[in-house]
């Protein structure tokens, strides 16, 4: 396996596989959460796109797609986020350029490994520079796949990191049906 760091995804069919690949790892969790985890085509296409944003493919030797990752130090560069609140709850980190939003991380099921040699080069420039990463987790991600516990084995591998929970939502279905 190789993991292959790019500020841009090229034109068709590297983009293309990569929207495959990315539409069907996410389908899924897409289905078990509220809020859309599961980009359009064309705001996937302009992430690919955007050199703010750095891009990480995972392959084998022939160039088969095994994973694709975002992360961004730039954190208007990501729809949905608000660069404000990060502003505020990490000044100086923000002023330096240190937060990164990692946008997603998504690994073909039976590649033994692939998510924890994702993680490890998604995280070399937070490390590097005593940074701050930047995730979201949906409840299904969070409490039954426990991707956030698995994370921060894996990053204790590496360095000693604190995790801090910055925020939740909560989704509130009011239903006024029968009784």
């Amino acid at each position: 396996m190789k993991i292959i760091e790019t500020p841009t995804m090229g034109a068709t069919p590297a983009r293309d596989a990569a929207w495959t690949f990315y539409r069907e790892t996410f389908a899924e969790i897409n289905t078990l959460a509220a809020q859309r985890h599961l980009m359009r085509h064309d705001e996937f296409t302009e992430v690919m796109t955007d050199g703010r944003i750095t891009k990480y493919v995972l392959s084998e030797e022939n160039d088969a797609l095994l994973g694709l990752g975002t992360s961004t130090n730039d954190l208007s560069a990501w729809p949905l986020i608000s660069p404000a609140y990060f502003e505020r709850m990490y000044p100086e980190q923000y002023a330096a350029g240190k937060l990164w939003y990692i946008g997603f991380i998504g690994v073909r099921d039976g590649v033994r490994g692939g998510f924890a040699a994702m993680l490890e080069a998604m995280s070399a420039p937070q490390r590097r520079v005593a940074g701050v990463a930047l995730m979201d987790y949906c409840a299904f991600n969070f409490g039954e796949r426990d991707v956030h516990s698995i994370s921060l084995r894996l990053l204790e591998r590496y360095s000693a990191p604190r995790p801090r929970i910055v925020d939740t939502q909560t989704f509130v279905a009011y239903d006024f049906g029968e009784r």
